[in-house]
């Protein structure tokens, strides 16, 4: 049948018209094209007819403009809001050309057929959302007339409670959500059920589960049946658990469905074979073949590619009826967090740097390139629902390898330590780990050489190179700003690929790096001759208080004193308090306050030094201090609540007075040890190293952050010259995309 305005057969559904049919309906045209998938023959009203609805219903504009002024916890007028605009779409006049479309196609479908008719919203199956079941289905539809009642109530339908609160609660625009019908061809099934191409529990991709139930698969979907599980994995069932099955969905003879009891004989029988389940399993990794081929097709080009993820894990509703597999519809599994690309099967092992780093929320496209440029002479980082990921795989396999991310994630997280010491024990685990992602063996000769470097810089003895290495740092970032502060266009980009070259030779100088490996070895000297010699590990926390030259610590410094003043000012703390709630200018509004002109003062010496910093700082989109000063708040109250006033400097000679005493502490004990003299002096020359080298550590990713600020500074410039042509709303608007 030639398609209308108003009417689109799955056929003539294009992978462009998402606006037109919704993700149901979107879905069910891509499924008609797929080889050897036989999907029942079926139409979409698009939502060109339900907008005309809309648009003839009395006085909708308006109630849905109270709907959009409502919070989501409004529930009452919600409910009553949202009633009184299904009434309106019910009794909307429906126009003579939109009627006889519906009633053509139905026609064409074969006289008396049987149909399922399915809303079908333009924001639902959408990546990050699932509105599943928030709108009306019904089934086994065999008059014109109902069906065009039922296609007026799957619009109305748009405007569930549910569905309303849902949007609220998620952000989606009711005047935006537009709503296409779905009518498809009914088959009545012996079997029915829900196929998942990965294992909706563990998340595994390898896995295909299989419900199945006797009968009309809306028993399952409402939960009023139990269902056979089959789990299906590299060509054959290695799980089966059959239920007992004692009600099945049925059509009735004058249209809908109900339940009825199944004969005893086949309450306890396999719905499905294993030839059949395998069938079927090898029926969803062809529907998710052909989705991942079409997505990468769509794909838009991009320099950067690895920070994408393209993944088509699908829940497919099936049939068997007459020995015949009918797929009625296929959408994303929307609840698994997307994997890394890989170009192999074999297992991958991932870390996430992220939490290793403290920082958990996901990283916008920007931040993502900047980490593509820095390690891109080393090896590909991967990312996955806007995290960033180490892929440790073959490094786990070998022994070095082993060993040095055992040493290295056991200082940073102990857990994931303990996790990485259960893997290794299973073998075939092992055996099975992908070949890539050999970070290790790539800085094998750069660490070798650092330890070289470190090795020399313990017989010398000499800590003065610390300061050295403070001072050409320094120098570096003044550098840096000075090379950013008049350029833009192309030019700025070419500059921020060459200037981010020279950051990681700077970070990667062989004097800093041999201080961080002897922060790593004093570490480790330290804490595992303290434990083997005199039972005491902990011994190391105490000989880290107050060590010299640590940026993180001497800024926690800085913001105890300022948090002194401020309990000074009961009007400051006052204000303080209350902005915690409030949207306020913290500079501006603090002058006001009485101490607020001191307060202010300290605030704004503090942000010149350490503002370029914040949460999720390795994230170069996230707001700085600078940017965003409230964000100060919660800690200066937090250090004012300790009621302690005794000074940062204070603080500070009082922590270097405790290490000192541990390390005579530690001096006297080991003196009484077999060979305690020699031990006594490896011992004092190992904690004169710690204490030397351990606040050094912090010093390269203050650079780096250092210089994100520069960098960032410099796109925000850009940025703003392309609000102002007219590209950009928003300067922040450049975070979403890559360099």
């Amino acid at each position: 049948m030639k398609s209308g305005a108003y009417t689109l057969g799955f056929e003539e559904i294009e992978r462009t018209h998402l606006a037109l049919v919704g993700g149901k309906g979107l879905n069910l045209g891509i499924l008609s094209r797929v080889e050897g998938v036989r999907v029942p023959a079926g139409y979409c009203v698009t939502t060109l007819a339900y907008q005309k609805i809309a648009a003839l219903a009395s006085k909708l504009n308006e109630r849905i403009k109270e709907l959009s002024s409502l919070k989501a916890d409004d529930t009452a007028r919600i409910a009553r809001v949202a009633a009184d605009i299904r009434h309106a779409i019910e009794n909307a006049p429906v126009p003579p050309e939109i009627e006889e479309e519906i009633r053509a196609r139905y026609a064409a479908l074969g006289e008396g057929v049987s149909v399922a008719v399915r809303s079908s919203a333009t924001a639902e199956d959408l990546p990050g959302a699932s509105f599943a079941g928030q709108q009306e289905t019904f089934l086994n539809i065999k008059d014109p007339d109902e069906l065009l009642l039922k296609v007026r109530a799957c619009w109305a339908s748009l405007f569930t409670d549910r569905a309303v609160s849902y949007r609220m609660r998620n952000g989606f625009d009711h005047r935006k959500v537009a709503l296409a019908v779905v009518v498809q061809q009914m088959v009545f099934p012996d079997v029915s059920g829900i196929l998942f191409t990965a294992d909706p529990v563990s998340g595994n991709r390898r896995v295909v589960s299989i419900d199945a139930g006797f009968g009309l698969g809306e028993a399952l979907v409402s939960g009023t049946a139990t269902a056979d599980n089959y789990r299906v994995r590299d060509g054959r069932v290695t799980d089966r658990a059959i239920s007992r099955k004692e009600i099945a969905a049925q059509p009735r003879d004058g249209g809908g469905t109900e339940n009825v009891p199944l004969p005893s004989e086949l309450q306890n029988r396999p719905c499905l074979s294993d030839d059949q389940a395998l069938e079927l399993a090898a029926l969803g990794r062809r529907i998710e073949r052909f989705f991942l081929a079409s997505n990468e097709r769509d794909k838009p080009q991009a320099p950067l590619d690895a920070s994408e993820t393209i993944e088509t894990p699908q829940d497919i509703e099936w049939c068997l009826a007459e020995g015949t597999f009918y797929i009625l519809q296929s959408r994303p599994i929307t609840t698994l967090f997307p994997l890394p690309r890989t170009d192999d099967d074999k297992l991958h092992l991932y870390v996430s740097m992220g939490h290793v780093q403290m920082m958990t929320e996901e990283i916008l496209p920007l931040g993502i390139s900047f980490f593509e440029l820095l390690v891109r002479d080393y090896g590909r980082l991967d990312f996955a629902g806007g995290r960033l990921f180490l892929d440790i795989s073959k490094d786990l396999k070998g022994f070095w390898g082993r060993a040095f991310l055992m040493r290295s994630f056991g200082q940073a997280d102990a857990v994931l330590k303990g996790i990485l010491e259960r893997l290794v024990k299973d073998e075939a685990f092992v055996k099975n780990l992908s070949d890539e992602g050999s970070w290790v063996a790539k800085f094998r000769s750069e660490i070798l050489f650092w330890c070289v470097r470190a090795a020399r810089l313990y017989l010398k003895d000499d800590w003065s190179v610390v300061e050295r290495c403070l001072a050409r740092n320094r120098s570096h970032l003044e550098e840096r700003e000075h090379r950013f502060e008049n350029v833009s266009g192309i030019e700025l980009f070419d500059l921020l690929q060459e200037d981010m070259e020279r950051m990681l030779v700077e970070m990667t100088h062989p004097d800093d790096m041999g201080l961080l490996m002897l922060w790593v070895a004093s570490y480790n000297w330290i804490r595992n001759r303290t434990e083997k010699w005199l039972g005491r590990p902990g011994a190391i926390d105490s000989l880290s208080k107050s060590v010299p030259h640590n940026p993180t610590s001497e800024m926690g410094m800085e913001l105890w004193d300022i948090s002194l003043l401020v309990g000074r000012y009961p009007d400051v703390l006052r204000f303080l308090r209350e902005a915690r709630s409030q949207k306020t200018d913290l500079l501006r509004d603090l002058a006001a306050r009485e101490g607020g002109p001191e307060a202010r003062a300290v605030l704004e010496a503090f942000l010149a030094r350490w503002g370029m910093r914040c949460s999720g700082e390795i994230d170069i989109t996230k707001p700085r201090w600078l940017e965003h000063p409230e964000a100060l708040i919660p800690m200066i109250l937090s250090n004012v609540a300790t009621q302690n006033t005794t000074s940062s400097r204070e603080r500070f000679e009082q922590g270097r007075r405790e290490a000192e005493e541990m390390a005579r502490e530690i001096a006297a004990l080991l003196e009484k040890l077999p060979g305690g003299k020699r031990k006594v002096r490896k011992a004092q020359k190992w904690i004169r190293v710690w204490r030397n080298v351990s606040g050094f550590r912090e010093v390269p990713k203050y650079c780096m952050i250092a210089s994100f600020w520069t960098y960032k500074k410099a796109l925000l410039r850009e940025a703003a010259r392309l609000v102002a042509r007219g590209v950009l709303r928003e300067k922040e608007d450049a975070f979403y995309l890559s360099l």
